[in-house]
C-alpha cells in the first residue's frame, strides 16, 4: 500500500504544504510498503481549471519501494502561465493488478 506521497524541493525537504511554487524545482516522492517485483505507480496530474492532464508511469529501482521524479516542467506546461488547482492521483499496481490509491489537491502559483 502507498505509505507516502510528498512534494520535495531540490534538497529533498518537504516544505511546500498545500501550495506549490511553479518556478521552483519540485520532485514527486512516492513510497510503498509493497516489495513485489512488479511494483509500479501510475500518476495523473490534472489542472482542475483547464482539465489538461499528464499521465506518468513510474517504476522504482529493483529492490526499492520508492520513486522520486522531477515534475516542475510538467507543472509549468499545465499552468498556461496562470495559478491553478492541481489534482494529483497516484495509483499503485503490482504488474497490472491494482493495489492502492491516494490523491491530493494542491494550489500551484
Amino acid at each position: 500500500m502507498i505509505q507516502r506521497v510528498d512534494f520535495l524541493d531540490k534538497n529533498g525537504n518537504s516544505s511546500f504544504g498545500a501550495a506549490l511554487p511553479i518556478y521552483s524545482d519540485i520532485f514527486l516522492y512516492i513510497e510503498s510498503d509493497n516489495v513485489g517485483a512488479g511494483l509500479n505507480f501510475r500518476v495523473k496530474l490534472t489542472n482542475q481549471t483547464t482539465n489538461q492532464y499528464y499521465n506518468l508511469k513510474l517504476y522504482p529501482k529493483i529492490g526499492s519501494t520508492t520513486v522520486t521524479t522531477y515534475i516542475s516542467t510538467l507543472l509549468r506546461y499545465l499552468s498556461v502561465l496562470n495559478n491553478y488547482p492541481l489534482y494529483v492521483e497516484v495509483l499503485e499496481y503490482n504488474d497490472d493488478t491494482y493495489v492502492d490509491g491516494a490523491s491530493v489537491l494542491l494550489d500551484v502559483y
